[in-house]
């Protein structure tokens, strides 16, 4: 299958309803976007079926509204073909199958003797509970997450900068190179390791800087040199007062004899580890230290000198820089239980009995297995009941003994971080719901949970839901998001989600991402985290949590969250106050507009009403004077008709040519044949009443 940005997942078909919980094959079914331009190749004809999706779309559009969704339906006791899934779209294609999830329990991939292949250029494969003759993950980058590989004699892993974790509970011979700075976790009952890498240590050429052993004559003769060690002006604090023009002192230090007393707090210079003086708050001017600018503060991608580059390098006591340079693969033999003999045919059989001898010798272990990648992190832990009471004992990294890892950031992930958290140098994201998902080996899955920076808990307490309807959408957050690779990741590498070592490795995940939240750049003052916002913990299944600390451990611990469920006695109250409330203020509302505009027809109709007997009245004694003298002798009234034609009109407007015509009838029984003619005259002066 040949797929672009597509989420593939094998399922099991014992959770279909009839009929597709009785099929006897393998059933696979699409779901993408409809478009002209996207279409499904596929050729099922022969032995061998081929799928395709084809996107043809422009580049500027290519994935806009895209979504593509496969699953294939596995009978229960069915062994799969070879399967082959190329990722070719340059978004990530991901696939996922096990009974990490609810509706996959007790269920697994079961190759046989046949091959399972992922490859293609951005690929994240989250896979448990397989078996195959060979497995294959060959990817440019995207990240692989392997647990519970049983029975795979032989598997090749490779990858450009993906993270490759890989967990079996069966005796494996590793071959493994992680070339950039040999960041491989192994972990196991027993272990034993053939490593093919050495260390390697030399001056760094002046490409980088001056190397320690000519620092110090160069810095007496030329005093431009120094300018090397100084960064630019800016001012801080030093106990209070405020320093102007305090000089930042640079990743090394002066030469011998030259003291430069920093006009700023000592935690104002963390460029150097190990290299700061806090007495005098002054840069310490060892060979070790004035090396570090060249060496162990370069990226691993420019250092180059004595013919290697692309490898982390790191000064020692003599101002060498030192590199973990590996020939090829090294060769580890990992036993899941504790005290197994590496060669188990050397041992007289009955001076040990298995687990911890057996038929078995040095590098020709039940599995074998091939590991290699350029600057992605490589782990394998082998052990018989992950997390469990047989959990490994024994843990090497970058080919030593060691104690669990503590996870970092590198300077470039915080750069990244802190480009989108605060942006436009803000100290707050731009969105009220900020999504942190630190990834790399060791991390709590998203399946689990995941970290948000909140800038109120009040997000959190109530429901999406709930704000939508009471405010209409207007009260919900506006969320973000950011991704934050470790480089190292943990090591031990993989735990069950429900061991306690799993808690403590969020809170330590939290400790490091509120640091580099507030406290990067080193040399700029410190962002603290606005007062009533923080960052919390939100699982999958169960209540969110705070990070506390306990008084009586000084430890951070968990305070859940109680959220609002929306049951008991305040949801009748919420459900009267947002419908009865409503309802009584629009009541009073249209009361009072409608009294109003009711005061205001009254007003109206009362001044329409003098105006109309007004204009009548000088009509009427207009005509009048016309008369005979001795008709001016009777009183004038007007007639009670007139008066009434005007106030009977309760509909706002009454017909105009109507209220005209019944005043000429009144005027002419009133004043008879002389005010026949007047019947125009009454039409222009009569006017609309209300």
């Amino acid at each position: 299958m040949d797929l672009d940005n597509c989420n593939l997942r094998y399922l099991p078909t014992r959770n279909y309803q009839f009929p597709t919980s009785l099929i006897a094959a393998i059933k696979i079914r699409f779901s993408y976007l409809d478009h002209p331009k996207i279409r499904l190749v596929s050729d099922t004809c022969n032995p061998a079926s081929y799928f395709k999706l084809e996107n043809t779309r422009d580049p500027a559009e290519r994935y806009s509204n895209f979504y593509c969704s496969v699953e294939v339906l596995i009978p229960d006791r069915v062994v799969l073909p070879t399967t082959s899934i190329n990722a070719i779209g340059e978004n990530v294609t991901t696939v996922r199958s096990g009974p990490m999830d609810d509706d996959t329990r007790n269920f697994g991939l079961e190759f046989g003797a046949n091959e399972f292949r992922m490859t293609g250029k951005n690929l994240v494969a989250r896979i448990e509970n397989v078996s195959a003759k060979h497995i294959k993950y060959d990817v440019t980058s995207g990240s692989l997450l392997a647990t519970d590989v049983t029975f795979t004699p032989f598997a090749t892993f490779n990858s450009f900068d993906a993270d490759m974790t890989v967990t079996t509970d069966k005796a494996t011979t590793v071959h493994y190179w992680q070339k950039s700075d040999n960041l491989a976790c192994l972990s196991a009952g027993t272990a034993y390791i053939d490593s093919a890498c050495t260390t390697q240590c030399g001056f760094v050429t002046s490409k980088y800087g001056a190397s320690a052993s000519d620092t110090e004559s160069k810095l007496a003769t030329d005093f431009r040199f120094l300018d090397r060690y100084y960064r630019r002006y800016f001012d801080k604090s030093l106990n209070g007062q405020e320093a102007a023009n305090a000089t930042v002192v640079a990743l090394t230090s002066p030469p011998a004899g030259v003291t430069r007393r920093l006009l700023q707090t000592c935690a104002q210079v963390p460029e150097v580890p190990g290299c700061i003086d806090y007495t005098s708050c002054s840069l310490l001017q060892t060979p070790k230290c004035l090396c570090k600018s060249s060496c162990d503060l370069v990226p691993p991608a420019e250092l180059d000198f004595d013919g290697y580059s692309g490898i982390r390098g790191t000064c020692d006591d003599e101002g060498k820089c030192c590199r973990l340079v590996c020939g090829g693969h090294s060769r580890a033999d990992l036993f899941p239980h504790p005290g197994t003999v590496r060669c188990g045919l050397c041992v007289p059989q009955d001076a040990c009995s298995p687990p911890t001898c057996g038929a078995w010798t040095a590098g020709n272990l039940e599995q074998e297995w091939w590991l290699t990648s350029k600057t992605g992190q490589i782990s394998v832990s082998v052990a018989a009941d992950l997390g469990g009471r047989s959990s490994p004992e024994q843990h090497y990294y970058r080919g030593e003994p060691t104690q669990p890892i503590t996870p970092s950031f590198d300077s470039d992930q915080k750069v990244a971080l802190d480009a989108v958290f605060h942006p436009g140098g803000v100290s707050t994201p731009n969105a009220d719901w900020f999504w942190l998902r630190p990834t790399g080996p060791g991390v709590p899955p998203r399946s689990l949970g995941s970290f948000v920076w909140l800038s109120s808990i009040r997000f959190l307490v109530l429901p999406d839901y709930f704000l939508e309807v009471v405010s209409y959408g207007m009260m919900n957050p506006q969320k973000g998001a950011a991704s934050v690779a470790l480089r190292p990741g943990f090591c031990p590498t993989v735990v069950k989600d429900s061991d306690p070592e799993m808690n403590k490795r969020i809170i330590q995940l939290q400790k490091k991402i509120s640091d580099a939240i507030q406290y990067f750049p080193a040399d700029k003052p410190s962002r603290p985290i606005p007062f009533l916002s923080q960052i919390v913990w939100v699982p999958v299944k169960g209540s969110p949590a705070v990070f506390v600390l306990d008084p009586s451990s000084n430890q951070l611990g968990f305070a859940v969250v109680a959220q609002w469920s929306g049951m008991g006695a305040s949801t009748l109250l919420i459900v009267i106050l947002t419908a009865v409330v409503p309802c009584v203020l629009t009541s009073v509302f249209l009361r009072v507009f409608a009294t109003s505009y009711w005061s205001y027809l009254e007003d109206l109709r009362k001044l329409k009403i003098q105006q109309e007997n007004t204009s009548v009245d000088i009509y009427e004694q207009a005509q009048i004077a016309k008369l005979e003298e001795h008709d001016q002798q009777d009183t004038f009234e007007i007639h009670e008709d007139v008066i009434r034609c005007a106030a009977a009109s309760l509909t706002l407007r009454c017909s105009q040519e109507f209220c005209q015509n019944e005043m000429g009838t009144i005027l002419l029984g009133t004043f008879g044949s002389d005010v026949v003619g007047l019947d125009g005259a009454a039409r222009s002066t009569s006017s609309t009443f209300v």
